[in-house]
This record gives C-alpha cells, structure tokens and sequence, in this order.
C-alpha cells in the first residue's frame, strides 16, 4: 500500500493520537523483531491502520506503554505490544513489499540483486509460509494487473478491480475476525479501488513528464480535465467505503477509525485532485 490511508492528525484528540502512534510504532518494532532492523523502512501508515481495523474488530483492551527507540532515542514514544493484529498486518507487509518490488524490477527501477530485494524475498518466504493461501492470491492479482498494465485497451476500472482483489485478500485474512469477512471484504475492494485510481492521479504528471504510462491517460486530456472526470468516481468510492465501514462491529478505537474514514480518505482525496498529493521529493510522507 502506498501512504494514503492517513488520519486528519489536527482532529485527533490527544489520547487518540497517543494510541494510533502506539499502533504506528507498535507495528515498526513488530516488523524489527520479525524480520529485522533494516526492513522497518518500509512502515506505512496503512499497513498500520490495517493493524488498527482488524484489532479494533476484537475485544480487549491496548495495552500501551512509553518506550525509547533508535530513531525517537531521546523522547519515548507511546508503543502497543501483544498485538497479534499488529503481527498479522507486518506479515502482509513483507507480502506486499515484494510484490512492490519486483514491480520494480519489471519496470526498470531496480536489479533483482538489489539489497533491499534480497531481504524482502526472504522476508516474504517467511510470511508467505505462514499465510499461503492470501500470499498466493495476491501473487494472481497483482500478476493479472501486470498483465492489463501492459496493454492499451483495458479500462482504468478493470486494472483498479485487480487491486481491489488483493486489498480483499489482505483485510480477509485475518483469522480472529473471519465473521466480518463479508463486510470486510466490500470496505476493502473498494479501499483499493480507490487507492489504485488515486495513486494514479498523484502520478499523473511525473508519468507525463517521465513518458511512462498511466492508466488515466486519454489524448486531447490534460491533468485538470483528467482529476474532473476522476474526482466523482474517487468520492463514488469513499462512499461506498463509509457505508462497509458504518456496518463492521467496531468495538474500540472507533474515534481514530471515524476520523481515518471519514476526514482523512476525503482530505487525501482533495489534496491529490488538486495536485498537492506529494512532498517536495516526490514521495508521499510516512
């Protein structure tokens, strides 16, 4: 996943930024433990709210506590261990990390002797023996969208699907929650309708620039007329997500959740059909 599930920090209470951080760092030292120091690079905020839905899904309470770490070694920061949403949600990390990276590889941008892909291919054995059936059916949709996104006559929505496929796969895989998976699993097809459209449209002008291809192009159409016509399908969207999200059974950390949903996927939203989607280094800030 790449960034865009955030919160709207401004309007987090203070006991409820203190447990998202608890989540966001919780997940990092997860990730340091499982599959080493190195590999924390690649923390997301969504990977972390992956973590936040499933375990708010759950009874219990979080049990979080102030703790130093290598990059914050001075002032300690709040950190939710005994997690098992929050193992889960690293696991799918390292599968989605591999995935991303040999992406990579079969654009151009990286060698198959990269460092980092020599860690996230044993990472991603480990993971993928533990979760067999959801590594191998995000290994077919991903393996189908690169089989679309290579050719020019197939829509937008039919490459959007395919991703829509492998959020399905990582939000269902949960055992603890397996009685929501239906619901789940709408909230999650259209999470990554919308996350594959959006990240197209935040890459709208750097493809343009690079000459590389977008889903979204169209001859005769420039980035404003492309971010109207795709506004209205981006909101269809988070509407659609709101109304999956309004009938799982949230037993906890509902203010953050309502706050993710409900202002943060609209704020994104705003910022990327307007252009202001990416930091000055062309990356989305974590």
């Amino acid at each position: 996943m790449l960034g865009y599930v955030i919160t709207d920090k401004a309007q987090l209470r203070v006991h409820e930024l203190a447990t998202y951080s608890g989540y966001y760092c919780g997940l990092c030292k997860e990730i340091g433990s499982s599959y080493g120091q190195f590999l924390r690079l690649g923390l997301s905020y969504d990977m972390a709210f992956l973590a936040l839905i499933l375990a708010s899904l759950t009874d219990g309470s979080d049990e979080i506590v102030s703790e130093h770490c290598v990059i914050h070694h001075i002032a300690k920061r709040p950190v939710l261990h005994d997690e098992s949403a929050l193992a889960y949600a690293t696991d799918m990390m390292m599968i989605l990390g591999y995935e991303n990276f040999l992406d990579d590889v079969r654009d151009g941008d990286k060698s198959k002797l990269h460092p980092m892909g020599l860690l996230l291919h044993r990472a991603y054995n480990k993971a993928a023996a533990a979760h067999p059936e959801t590594a191998a059916q995000t290994k077919a949709a991903l393996s189908r969208l690169c089989e679309l996104e290579a050719k020019d006559n197939t829509s937008a929505d039919e490459k959007a699907q395919c991703f829509a496929d492998v959020m399905t796969e990582v939000f269902t895989g949960y055992a603890p929650v397996r009685s929501s998976n239906r619901t789940l699993a709408v909230f999650a097809a259209n999470l990554g309708r919308w996350i594959y459209i959006l990240d197209a449209m935040d890459d709208y002008s750097e493809d343009k620039e690079k000459g590389t291809s977008n889903p979204l192009f169209r001859e005769g159409q420039d980035r404003r007329q492309t971010a109207g016509i795709v506004g209205p399908t981006l909101y269809h969207y988070l509407g659609e997500i709101s109304k999956a999200y309004d009938l799982l059974d949230i037993r906890k950390n509902k203010g953050i959740l309502d706050n993710v949903i409900y202002l943060g996927l609209r704020r994104t939203t705003d910022e990327v059909l307007s252009g202001k989607g990416r930091s000055k280094n062309g990356k989305r800030s974590i």
